[in-house]
């Protein structure tokens, strides 16, 4: 009778029988302690049926053979980014000529060109970290360093953004939720950007507190592209949704890398009131939206049982 009522108790959430899906209706599973959406009950009864060992050597072969191979494409996306920094103190303006908004111009092509070709390398969308890797060097020298010591100055941020993006998403993964983990970052890049605006230029006169702000800035930048890709495949199904949702997600991203190359103009250096300001506003901003998303969520999740229901 258990067994009966436990089958009865499946929620199907496509049963319109114009649907051409109708004769599979997609399901809610629960498959290791997650509400899954969208799968059909063939896929489901695959997931439900894999036994833990086939689910090591799965992810076994997922860890040797793909993820080495994604971490190298995405080293080298990321250097080329990096290095327009580099030559950017090392005089790479003064050598082509460049005056006014030329470099920000030379900027967005480099984004943009970047950005359509990590569509088929590696799927990474948050390009204010783009513009953050372009102007952080910059930053760095600004804080009195020479060309050198600009460049070296630049790993710490690097380091911490890394290890704040793994921190971040195995806390997402181990709680099964995804606000604070997107809130508590954003919340980052607004602190640190409204420290470093504050000292309207003088980062020399504040080297602590600006480096310590601009770590934590990239240790709010880092988590973000994960956890916002993540959230989104989470609320979407059936598949074909999930698969549109993502990428547009990753689109807007690549999009906004555009807009943030025009943000830090060269005739306001070192203040960028603009850019910083900008910065400031988008992690505010973001900040606030990943509460009322929450909400927006949280409701429709609480409607759609009650729908079910009634069927």
């Amino acid at each position: 009778m258990s067994a009966i009522q436990e089958k009865n108790d499946i929620q199907f959430i496509d049963e319109k029988a114009e649907s051409l899906h109708a004769e599979k209706p997609h399901q809610v599973v629960q498959i290791d302690n997650i509400q899954v959406l969208g799968l059909h009950p063939d896929d489901a009864d695959f997931y439900l049926n894999f036994s833990e060992e086939k689910k090591k050597r799965v992810i076994h072969k997922v860890d040797v053979r793909l993820v080495p191979m994604l971490a190298v494409l995405y080293l080298v996306s990321h250097i080329d980014r990096a290095n327009i920094g580099n030559a950017k103190i090392e005089g790479l303006v003064e050598d082509l000529g460049l005056s006014g908004i030329q470099w920000n111009i030379v900027l967005c092509m480099l984004i943009w060109y970047v950005s359509t070709s990590r569509c088929f390398l590696v799927r990474n969308g948050t390009n204010t970290l783009d513009c953050t890797k372009y102007i952080l060097h910059t930053i760095t020298k600004a804080m009195g360093f020479s060309n050198t010591n600009a460049q070296l100055m630049t790993v710490p941020p690097y380091v911490a953004g890394a290890k704040s993006a793994i921190v971040w998403a195995r806390l997402s993964d181990r709680f099964y939720w995804r606000l604070p983990f997107v809130a508590i970052p954003l919340s980052f890049i607004f602190i640190g950007y409204s420290t470093v605006i504050s000292f309207h230029g003088d980062l020399a006169g504040n080297i602590g507190p600006a480096f310590f702000a601009i770590i934590l800035t990239c240790m709010g930048i880092y988590p973000i592209q994960p956890a916002g890709s993540s959230w989104a495949a989470n609320n979407l199904a059936p598949a074909n949704r999930r698969a549109i949702g993502v990428a547009f997600n990753i689109c807007v991203g690549n999009i906004s890398g555009v807009i943030g190359s025009y943000m830090y103009l060269d005739n306001e250096k070192p203040k960028y009131y603009t850019g910083f300001g900008l910065s400031l506003a988008f992690g505010a901003t973001g900040f606030l939206i990943s509460f009322l998303l929450s909400y927006r969520t949280s409701g429709a999740m609480r409607v759609r049982p009650a729908c079910l229901r009634k069927r």
